[in-house]
């Protein structure tokens, strides 16, 4: 069992657990939205990369000694932050929210497999799956 963003290991102290923590809801959150049928879909798939070109960019200014590790933490987490805006504006409905939760619950302290946590989330994401289950709850 490595140590990656989601297995983050309790040895860590606990304002690195936490950013690595959040490092991961992103991680949750970027796929989510990718995996949420909307108007803007094509957008978001275009808004994660902030995160990617971001990281690659800072790592290297870090590797040259141009930045220290708290100013990579502090830009790159802005970075995201501001992804997450973007993503909670264009799919941040109640439904969403309540998958997107489930789904990091499911992984991150129950280790539920990956491939079967973001299958069901996809089949779950589908409009017919969506609008029958609603119907079948207001019943």
């Amino acid at each position: 069992d490595g140590v990656t963003t989601v297995r983050v290991k309790d040895e860590y102290g606990s304002s690195t657990k936490s950013v690595l923590r959040f490092y991961a809801f992103y991680q949750f959150t970027a796929l989510a939205s990718h995996l949420t049928p909307n108007a803007r879909l094509a957008d978001l798939g275009y808004n994660t990369l902030i995160a990617i070109q971001s990281s690659a960019f800072l790592m290297t200014l870090y590797r040259k000694g141009v930045i220290t590790e708290v100013t990579h933490a502090v830009v790159y987490t802005a970075c995201l932050i501001i992804s997450m805006f973007h993503i909670f504006r264009n799919c941040g409905d109640a439904m969403f929210i309540a998958k997107l939760a489930g789904a990091y619950i499911l992984r991150t302290d129950f280790r539920l497999n990956k491939y079967v946590l973001w299958l069901s989330f996809a089949l779950l994401s589908v409009p017919a799956v969506t609008d029958a289950l609603t119907a079948k709850l207001l019943e």
